[in-house]
Order: structure tokens, then sequence, then C-alpha cells
């Protein structure tokens, strides 16, 4: 067997199209060899890229940025042999399994949510993201009162030729208070999502937007009540006041504060609750609670939050009966405008 002296690798990281957008030069090249005793190295290429993967959500769904490309080449050099060169691409997401799943697990190619449920207001839109590239989703059906109401066709793509990275998601909206999806894939496989439209006439539902472990945006909605909250944090310094006049004399107004604020902060808090779920969101709380990157939608704008509770309890039909999930927000900017 060959002797393995040291590998480079060459990484290149980019949100353009495959081919024509590729950069010339690498992003990154590292040099590596071989600690004693071993004949091979391994490069962790994860947090290089994540770098370059900045989520953007805007609420519009035909226009969300959750990817970058990757491409790379890794030149190995013998000390008994030519050196050989080996080439690679992959799709750059957010994504991440946990650590029972062992090293680099794969993330699925159907729907990209764990979840089989989906509350959704009445009226509301459902948003079913997929993956569309090798074993990806070929057909969306919706059915309704167990009729099929629309079915749409999706080309999957088995090696890319010029495409973006965002082209290997899709967003699957609709707003038909369906019953159920069906998700079939290119084995011919199939997954369902079952929908529950809930009227509430009570309290405002609030839609939550988060990156979950899959790397893409999926929706949780809150129905139940709402408490908002601000908090201020200021500090003061003492100046002084005193003015000297021409003759001599002193005194100062007692108009004139003389302790001065001189940082205003103020934060706006909320809690949401889910209402009665299936068990299973366990796990989505968990994702959103994991989630780096979390919006709200209020009205006609989407606003980055921040879930700030720091313990989630494990809930159970057989334990807790009734399941509602309770979360603490904070917004994720001053609510005073002190932008520069």
């Amino acid at each position: 067997m060959a002797t393995l002296t040291q590998a480079q690798l060459e990484l290149k990281v980019w949100d353009g199209r495959f081919t024509s957008d590729r950069p010339s030069t690498a992003t990154y090249t590292i040099v590596k060899r071989p600690i004693s005793g071993e004949n091979n190295v391994q490069f962790e290429v994860a947090e290089l890229f994540k770098d370059y993967v900045e989520p953007a959500f805007t609420n519009d769904y035909n226009n969300i940025s959750t990817a970058v490309w990757v491409y790379w080449t890794i030149t190995k050099s013998f000390s008994d042999a030519a050196d050989s060169t080996q080439t690679g691409y992959g799709l750059g997401l957010q994504g991440y399994g946990y650590f029972s799943d062992g090293i680099n697990p794969s993330l699925g190619t159907g729907k990209q949510i764990d979840n089989e449920y989906l509350y959704v207001p009445e009226g509301e839109n459902i948003t079913i993201p997929i993956f569309l590239g090798t074993d990806g989703v070929n057909n969306v059906t919706m059915y309704k009162g167990g009729s099929a109401v629309s079915n749409v066709n999706y080309t999957t793509i088995d090696s890319p030729v010029d495409e973006y990275p965002n082209d290997f998601i899709s967003y699957v909206r609709n707003s038909d208070d369906i019953d159920y999806a069906v998700l079939t894939k290119d084995d011919l496989t199939t997954e369902t999502i079952y929908i529950e439209t809930i009227c509430e006439p009570k309290f405002d539902p609030y839609k939550v937007s988060f990156l979950n472990k899959y790397g893409v945006i999926q929706d949780l909605w809150f129905f139940k009540k709402r408490t908002d909250k601000i908090s201020f944090t200021k500090e003061e310094f003492v100046r002084n006041t005193i003015e000297v006049v021409s003759d001599a004399s002193a005194s100062y107004s007692v108009n004139k504060a003389a302790n001065v604020v001189l940082d205003l902060k103020s934060s706006k808090t909320f809690i949401l609750n889910t209402g009665f779920v299936k068990e299973e969101y366990t796990e989505t709380i968990q994702q959103l609670m994991l989630s780096e990157n979390v919006w709200i939608t209020e009205g006609n704008n989407t606003y980055p939050v921040i879930p700030t509770t720091q313990e989630l309890n494990y809930k159970t039909v057989l334990n807790d009966k009734l399941i509602n999930f309770t979360v603490d927000f904070k917004y994720a900017f001053n609510e005073s405008n002190i932008v520069r």
C-alpha cells in the first residue's frame, strides 16, 4: 500500500449557479499530514462553509436562501507513488444530526420536516419543504374529503448542470384546508402529511418560521395565549451642573438634570402557546430551540426572534394527556432604533 505523505484540500464555496458562477480559486486551502503510525487524514469542512450560509427569510417562499454550493478537490501525495486527485461537490446547508445518529448522518430525501401532522389556521397556507435532488420528491397530491384536489409533478435533479443551490429545495404551499398530502419519491415510496385545520375564535394565531435540522425553513403555528413584555436597561453618569456667572457667584438650575441617562436600551419579549398538539411535536419544538435562525410573522412583517426558553420537558400522551408547549421569545433587535 502506498504511503501517504500529505493531502491538500481545495474547497470552493459559493451561492450562484453550479457551473457558470463557480469560483476560479479556492475559498479555503488546507494541507494536512498523517500522524505517526497512520496512513490517512480527515478534513472537517462543515464549519468552513457555514460562514457562507446566511439564511434569509422574508415570508416569500419563492425566494428563500438557505444553501450554498460546496466543491472540493483533494490531492494526495505519496512517498512511493504518483499523486492522486479526487473531486466532489455537495449542497451546503445548516443541517445537523444528533449524536446518536453517528458520523455524517443522512437527513433523507423526502419531506424536510420530521412531523407528520401540520396544524394550520383555517384559510392559511400549509407549507411542506421537499427535496428535489437524487431520490427526491417527484409528485405531491393533495386530498380533501377523500378526493384529490391538486396534483403537482416535480422534476428531480440527479446531477446539477447550472442550477442555484436553493433549486434543490421546494416549498409546497396550499390554502384549500386540505385533509392530507401524499408525497411520492423517485423510488415510488410515499410519505403522508396530515393537516389539522384549526379555527381559533379567541386568540390570534402566530406563525413562527425557523431553520430546522434539515437546514430548511419550517413553519410552526402557535394558537393559544400570547403574553408580551418590554424591559429596559440604562446607564447613568453624574455631570456637573454648576454655572459661574461674571460676578464669580455660582449657581445651578433645579430644572437641569445632574443624573443623565447615557445608554438606554429596550427589549421586547413574548410568550407563545401552541395549543394542543401531537406528541411528535416534542421533536419539532426541540428543533426550534436548537435553531440559530428564527422569525415571526406579524401582519405583513416578518421579524427575527430568538427562543429564550432554557428547558424543554419531553411530553407524552401517557404522562401529560393533552400536550401544549409554551415557548419564550425575544425580538432579535432593540425596540428603540439604535441601528447606525
